[in-house]
């Protein structure tokens, strides 16, 4: 840490202890890279709530839907599917 304090100007972008952020890009590329991962995953994000959302109701809807149908009334009789 004191490496860095005797640094002139490198200390605002240098990682510190328990640092979660990234530096400041240095250059505009990275800077547009980063806010394309942004928006990207928030689509992503929203995109896979949506489907999930959707298989979970399908599949709540197919339980509850299947389970009042009597299942006597589906016979299989292997002479009559001859015919």
């Amino acid at each position: 840490m004191e490496i860095i304090d005797q640094l002139p100007g490198k200390k605002d972008d240098a990682a510190m202890v328990l640092d979660t952020y990234f530096q400041t890009p240095s250059a505009e590329l990275i800077l547009k890279i980063t806010d394309f991962h942004n928006d990207l995953m928030f689509f992503l994000v929203v995109t896979v709530l949506f489907i999930s959302y959707l298989l979970v109701r399908r599949i709540t809807f197919f339980i509850s839907g299947n389970s009042a149908t009597p299942r006597a009334a589906i016979a299989h009789y292997t002479p009559m599917e001859k015919v």
